[in-house]
């Protein structure tokens, strides 16, 4: 049973919690006790209408949970409709009519039920159950809100992760990168060469002693090593880079990327690479290459002394030429993406015990990309300033055109020329108006013969000289070297031409050279050059 004050003590909580200016009309009716309150119906009504109700219904009544009736009918009420109305399982009648309540009304509990619950005369109420007939809120209601605040803090924390994750990967990087300029290079060396210490190249070359030296070039110099011992014995080249001279890490690093791309019988082999550091602490870079014993063509070409070297015949010339057509060819056109030597000139090309030649010293090469920016070319430092010889490089270099493959054919063209007259293209000979292409052009047809190195003249057949050898070899040189790098000949061309001039002048060739045989070694090499093609006297 319910006590006796719980009547009184019903209306004095609703007297406390809707504080009116103006007398009212409360009821309760006594029921069954539910949790600490003992009413079960409450009717509140203005008896003054010019001072009703107003404001909010108040929360405090949420602790009349054991209310089966509520009627708050005919007052100035306004803002929301209480959501916890909806939890009250004990009620049974609820009247908000004639009020002023506005925003969405739930569908829940006693909401979901027409028959018990009246809202009538309140403009401002939307949402609930269609029985209403409210019109649609504009805004989502509180469980929507809800919902999407959640979504919103996943989102929010997927995103922020993600941004942490990518901080960190920079972060990471930065690290990496902060390391050094010795850990950069060790990552970018091929794994594919296996690497060997810088104690066995100080041994295999005797201490990099003087007698081993055999050159030197723009960023280091190259020593012949002796690796293993009795019949394991090898010998290489090893090209030691200058680390303290500008631009040789990256030389080293391109030569590297270079190499670990091709596979032509003629191109240097690189066997292994060195990156670590001396006796004393050094960064040591070195690179063990194939060893051709025969040197360089610039030393055969351009001889120092007269019996250091004899001078290349009509054949090894046309043979040595066409094999450097075919390596760039090869570099040009058989490899994705292709590389562009930079650097095509006699002291690059090496010639083996059969004066087969070999091209090599990619420390300048670069990669072509199909995809290439502006920033990319200045990293690589391709640059005619840095890269190339003055004589080989080709014209359009020195506007700022990029790198291309145009740029090697007209180096292989000045090279082409430099063989058939045996002039370097820097000879003090050539004026500032002139230089070797134009010398040769300004000379074809009539004076062709006379343009031609001395040392492969053939006077008792000059016509037969000219017409098999210097005529076709000075215009392909001269298609190599135009103007304009789109009007070059390609080197696929190239290797055309000069088999075509092999093979169609080999045997006439073969017998004027009989008649400049000096002796027996120069014999053996014309030998060879022309494959047993042709039987000596």
């Amino acid at each position: 049973m319910a006590s006796a004050a719980g009547p009184a003590w019903s209306a004095a909580v609703l007297t406390r919690a809707m504080s009116r200016r103006c007398a009212y009309k409360a009821s309760a009716s006594p029921g069954p006790s539910h949790h600490f309150l003992g009413t079960s119906r409450v009717s509140v009504h203005s008896i003054c209408p010019a001072t009703s109700f107003k404001g909010q219904i108040p929360k405090e009544l949420m602790a009349l949970r054991g209310l089966e009736e509520l009627d708050l009918s005919n007052n100035n009420l306004s803002g929301p409709v209480p959501e916890f109305l909806e939890s009250f399982q004990l009620l049974e009648n609820l009247n908000l009519s004639f009020n002023h309540l506005s925003g969405p009304v739930t569908d829940k509990g006693i909401f979901s039920n027409a028959s018990v619950i009246s809202l009538t005369s309140n403009g401002m109420l939307c949402g609930g159950p269609v029985f209403f007939h409210f019109p649609t809120c504009p805004y989502p209601s509180p469980d929507k809100l809800a919902s999407h605040k959640l979504l919103q803090i996943l989102v929010f924390t997927a995103v922020g992760a993600f941004i942490l994750l990518g901080v960190c990967i920079a972060a990471r990087c930065y690290v990496n990168k902060s390391r050094g300029d010795a850990h950069q290079d060790q990552e970018n060396i091929p794994e594919m060469f296996q690497r060997i210490s810088y104690t066995e190249l100080h041994s295999a070359t005797d201490s990099f002693s003087e007698e081993n030296l055999v050159g030197r070039g723009s960023f280091g110099s190259v020593y012949k090593g002796t690796f293993g011992s009795g019949a394991n014995l090898i010998t290489a080249a090893v090209k030691v880079l200058d680390v303290q001279r500008q631009g040789a890490t990256r030389s080293f690093i391109s030569e590297c990327n270079a190499l670990k791309m091709i596979r032509h019988r003629k191109l240097v082999k690189v066997i292994t690479v060195c990156d670590s550091l001396d006796h004393s602490g050094n960064q040591f870079k070195a690179l063990v290459l194939e060893f051709i014993p025969n040197g360089s063509l610039d030393k055969w070409l351009h001889p120092s002394t007269e019996d250091e070297f004899g001078t290349p015949n009509l054949m090894q010339r046309l043979n040595i030429a066409l094999d450097v057509a075919e390596a760039l060819e090869y570099l040009h056109d058989h490899i994705d993406p292709p590389i562009v030597h930079c650097d095509v000139k006699p002291s690059n090309i090496l010639l083996d015990d059969d004066m087969v030649a070999h091209l090599g010293d990619f420390g300048l090469a670069k990669i072509i990309r199909a995809e290439k920016s502006k920033q990319s070319l200045a990293d690589q430092s391709c640059s005619v300033g840095i890269k190339g010889t003055i004589g080989y490089v080709a014209p359009e270099y020195g506007t700022g055109t990029e790198i291309s493959v145009e740029g090697d054919v007209y180096s292989y063209g000045v090279l082409l020329l430099e063989m058939l007259t045996g002039r370097r293209p820097t000879d003090p000979f050539f004026s500032d108006t002139t230089n070797l292409p134009k010398y040769v052009e300004m000379a074809c047809p009539g004076n062709l013969l006379e343009t031609m190195d001395v040392n492969i003249r053939c006077n008792q057949e000059p016509q037969a000289v000219l017409e098999l050898f210097a005529a076709p070899v000075s215009r392909l040189g001269l298609a190599c070297c135009r103007g304009s790098a789109r009007q070059r000949i390609k080197m696929g061309d190239v290797v055309k031409e000069l088999g075509a001039i092999n093979n169609h002048g080999q045997p006439e060739l073969c017998v004027l050279v009989h008649k400049v045989v000096l002796d027996e070694r120069q014999v053996i090499w014309i030998y060879r050059s022309i494959s047993f093609s042709c039987i000596l006297p």
